[in-house]
């Protein structure tokens, strides 16, 4: 196993880690994400949205490494993970840049984009 083999195996898991905090801690995404996490509709939400990204991480970790050992399980995933960096920062375009950018706006860019160009690059 490689260095971009195991890096995909990390990006994977790093999905997964994030849908189960999600799962456990929707007010604390919610805040993070200036969603409504104060009630219990709002708070189901996030919890779904966690269990996308549980479900996308095991998806890419099965067919990526247990049964197949295809690299295109996690080459979907990176696309959605670029598809999502890709979309912030043209929210830089669209919105009142002063209203969104924070220190949060600029991890969670490099959360989307570099996970993102790991998982697309072929081995």
């Amino acid at each position: 196993m490689n260095f971009l083999e195991i890096a995909k195996i990390m990006c994977a898991l790093l999905n997964v880690g994030f849908g189960v905090y999600t799962v456990f801690e929707p007010e604390k995404i919610a805040e993070a994400s200036h969603y409504d996490g104060d009630n219990p509709r709002g708070r189901t939400e996030m919890r779904v949205i966690g269990g996308f990204f549980i479900g996308l991480g095991i998806g890419a970790l099965m067919l990526g490494t247990l049964f197949q050992s295809n690299d295109t399980a996690y080459q979907v995933v990176g696309f959605a993970w670029l598809g999502a960096s890709i979309t912030r920062a043209v929210s830089l375009i669209l919105e009142d840049r002063t209203k969104i950018i924070d220190t949060t706006f600029w991890l969670l860019l490099a959360i989307e984009f570099f996970p993102g160009l790991i998982l697309v690059t072929p081995n």
